[in-house]
């Protein structure tokens, strides 16, 4: 999923795959990379499974999020890694 503006994920919202967006609010249950430009906000119950690239991030006490994390400007700029060469051959 990419986008240019703000991203906005309630609580009965799933994401399976990769999400690429300015800034992201999320409540729901996302298994994939979380890269964002500027903001993150993790809220409520969400679940996140996968590495976050973010420039800011916020995350709540009830919020579970299993990944590496990437903070900071140059953080947004995420290089491929021979897998996902890969399957971006592939497909």
């Amino acid at each position: 999923m990419k986008g240019s503006a703000k991203l906005v994920l309630g609580g009965s919202g799933v994401v399976m795959g990769d999400i690429n967006c300015n800034q992201a609010d999320i409540q729901g249950k996302v298994n994939g990379r979380l890269m964002v430009k500027e903001h993150l906000t993790l809220r409520g119950e969400a679940v996140v499974e996968g590495d976050i690239h973010a420039g800011k991030l916020q995350i709540e006490p009830q919020v579970t999020f299993n990944g590496h994390c990437h903070m900071g400007k140059d953080a947004y700029v995420v290089e491929m890694t021979p897998d996902d060469k890969r399957h971006a051959i592939a497909q």
